[in-house]
């Protein structure tokens, strides 16, 4: 029987990448602290598999677009970066059992033909929200297995259901994973945001925090895509998908690091289940 060991909340700025940010990263330093800690667990628990889900691949609003490539590659070549590059094997045993379990739920997601990957131009490369905690992790382990996920735009509720299916297809696997649920919080908690200031950012990320820190599912199912939009947040919808895996469990919450240097909420958590105290 297989297991979702540990998920973990964490932004995506590929600022706080070196070959990126350089001297620039000195002023996020709590969150890259934050996220070589997240790595250096990881590599602890040496996961078969690492699910990340980003709202920056190919989303779309009334499908659940499941990736069916054997290899997965990337680089930060869009924010100035032509090194390093990176190579990861994708898990698609477990991405195909996700398929089935989907069409048996009767949930609106799938792969697409190759006729379909070329219309909406799809290629088989990773972005930047599933990059930069890899990158973290990819320093501590080696030979990562990962399963891709891009999140559409879809309402809570839904991300939630698709994440239930998720835990359920690994739970009938043989496959001890980490989920990380990648995505910023607001990017517009000051004047130098880049969706310029609006005081809805600053509600949003206390409104976040707090879910994240007291695990308050109905507060996190009552978010609406209005609220969403007004705090020009990215993250939501992926620790809804990592919520709806893990509930079927007590879990517990450690707030790792949050900061909000660049105008952009970047809030680094832990999600595990409550029995791990008494087996550590």
């Amino acid at each position: 029987m297989g297991e979702i060991i540990r998920g973990y909340l964490v932004p995506h700025p590929p600022i706080i990448i070196p070959e990126v940010g350089g001297v620039s990263r000195e002023r996020v330093m709590k969150t890259i602290k934050a996220m070589e800690r997240v790595a250096d667990e990881v590599a602890a628990l040496r996961p078969d598999t690492i699910i990340v889900t980003t709202p920056h691949g190919h989303g779309f609003k009334d499908f659940f677009y499941l990736p069916d490539h054997e290899v997965l590659e990337g680089d930060f070549a869009s924010f100035g970066a032509e090194e390093p590059r990176f190579s990861f094997k994708h898990n698609m045993q477990l991405m195909s059992a996700l398929d089935e379990a989907c069409e048996r739920e009767e949930f609106f997601a799938g792969f697409l033909s190759p006729e379909e990957k070329k219309h909406f131009s799809m290629q088989p490369k990773l972005d930047h929200g599933a990059l930069v905690p890899l990158y973290f992790i990819q320093e501590k382990l080696a030979d990562i297995t990962i399963l891709y996920l891009p999140t559409p735009y879809q309402e809570i509720s839904q991300m939630m259901r698709f994440g239930e299916i998720l835990g359920q297809v690994v739970r009938d696997s043989e496959e001890r994973v980490v989920f990380i649920a990648s995505g910023d919080l607001s990017h517009c908690l000051n004047e130098s945001a880049p969706a310029g200031y609006s005081p809805e950012g600053r509600r949003y990320d206390n409104k976040l925090y707090d879910i994240v820190e007291h695990l308050d599912e109905e507060a996190l199912l009552s978010i609406t895509t209005k609220e969403m939009q007004g705090a020009a947040e990215c993250g939501t919808r992926s620790f809804a998908s990592l919520w709806g895996a893990m509930h079927d469990r007590k879990l517990e919450s450690e707030i790792y690091s949050y900061e909000g240097t660049f105008g952009v909420g970047y809030l680094v958590a832990a999600i595990r289940p409550e029995e791990e105290k008494s087996d550590e």
